[in-house]
């Protein structure tokens, strides 16, 4: 069945014809200290490295999935311990991207 999603802080409304990309968008990380991906994408950025310290709602990295760029944000604040992932790289859905200390 056919959905509306708004897109945070674009405003813009998509069309989403799949549950999966719904479910997989309000899917939690796989554990506490990670940020994981909420949808299959490809990576285009990545905005940090191990040692920085990140705040609640900083952006990690840019995921392009459905030809929309998603800006993957911080949950809470902490120090990057790993980065798994890199530019032009494909992701599943849960993929860990970013751990934390």
């Amino acid at each position: 069945s056919a959905a509306r999603l708004v897109v945070p802080d674009s405003g813009a409304v998509v069309r989403v014809e799949t549950r999966r990309f719904l479910l997989a968008a309000a899917a939690p990380p796989a554990s506490g200290n990670a940020i994981t991906a909420p949808m299959p994408g490809d990576i285009l950025e990545v905005r940090v490295q191990p040692g920085d310290q990140v705040n609640a709602g900083d952006v990690v990295c840019v995921l392009e999935a459905m030809k929309m760029k998603n800006m993957i944000r911080s949950a809470s604040g902490g120090k990057v311990a790993t980065v798994e992932v890199s530019p032009g790289q494909a992701v599943e859905y849960n993929a860990v991207l970013v751990t934390f200390e």
